[in-house]
């Protein structure tokens, strides 16, 4: 028989073999009796190698009735013996309280993957590795078969399965932008404030101006009576003797009582308007468009009427 299988390579006779196994005596009433040899002598081959699987399936594709029946007795003898020596396992996969975990499945070597429900399963005699796989549960080990070991338990306990805790959704550390709520208070007020201040100082001080002017009109008739009678020229001249000079005192007086009240309120308030459009522009929301609105300005006017009278009044912007 080696001498006749000698010519065929070990893959044709392979293929050869898987041919005349799928076609049966149905349909291969004789096969070649080179074919079956060289399928005979490739399974002893691999029962050499220690691939019993691949030899026990060569063994049953020689022993069908389309081999010559020389050829087919030896292969049913071989097929057995084969059949002894082929060791078999049962996987079983359970959690550490000893419950079966459903839905395994164990790949064997990387390339042989085998659902797990309690039946046997053949391997080659010799060392594999395993791999078992239960949903996102994994565990691998290595195995060691020998031959003739039937029906021998390979047991995985797998870890409880993680139950991830659901996260909710991180909440948003950003600050959130401010709603404009209005003009900031404390600014608005101290700067209202400030601007009444100096518009009040600027009309104490337009009051002083014309006091002062006042007083100079009457400059021309005082002079004669500072001339004829030098009391008039006193701080307090009497009205009677000296009426010009009377009026001039008076009208100086109340200028310099006018500018003494309208220089600090005009300081003042021109300082503190100052700050409060400083912190206004710090506490103005910036992460919000600003809506133009229509700005009112109000300040005070001073003019000269044809008789040459001072005239206070009011300008705006609206």
């Amino acid at each position: 028989m080696h001498r006749l299988a000698q010519s065929l390579p070990s893959r044709t006779v392979v293929a050869l073999a898987v041919l005349l196994s799928s076609a049966g005596t149905a349909r291969v009433a004789h096969a070649d009796t080179k074919t079956c040899i060289g399928i005979s002598e490739e399974g002893q081959r691999q029962r050499a190698d220690h691939k019993l699987i691949a030899a026990k399936d060569l063994f049953d594709s020689c022993s069908l009735d389309s081999c010559p029946k020389i050829v087919r007795d030896d292969c049913v003898g071989w097929a057995k013996e084969v059949e002894a020596e082929l060791p078999t396992v049962v996987f079983v996969v359970r959690d550490k309280s000893g419950k079966d975990v459903p839905r395994a499945s164990v790949l064997v070597d990387g390339s042989s993957s085998h659902i797990v429900d309690g039946t046997s399963v053949p391997l080659d005699p010799g060392s594999h590795a395993l791999k078992v796989t239960a949903g996102e549960r994994t565990q691998q080990q290595t195995l060691n078969v020998l031959a003739g070991e039937k029906n021998r338990r390979v047991a995985f306990t797998l870890e409880d399965a993680v139950v991830k805790p659901v996260t909710p959704p991180a909440k948003d550390t950003t600050t959130a932008p401010k709603e404009k709520e209005g003009i900031p208070l404390a600014p608005v007020l101290v700067g209202s404030v400030s601007l009444v201040l100096v518009t009040v100082g600027v009309i104490f001080q337009v009051m002083a101006v014309d006091e002062d002017n006042k007083s100079k009109s009457f400059l021309a008739g005082a002079s004669p009576e500072v001339t004829a009678n030098p009391s008039c020229n006193g701080p307090t001249p009497d009205p009677g003797k000296c009426p010009y000079a009377y009026q001039v005192r008076q009208h100086h007086d109340a200028a310099s009582r006018d500018q003494t009240i309208g220089i600090p309120m005009i300081s003042v308030g021109a300082g503190a308007l100052i700050v409060s459009g400083v912190f206004l522009y710090v506490l103005w929301p910036k992460d919000q468009p600003v809506v133009q609105k229509k700005a009112w300005t109000v300040m005070p006017s001073v003019g000269v009427g044809r008789d040459g009278s001072s005239n206070l009044g009011v300008l705006g912007t609206f």
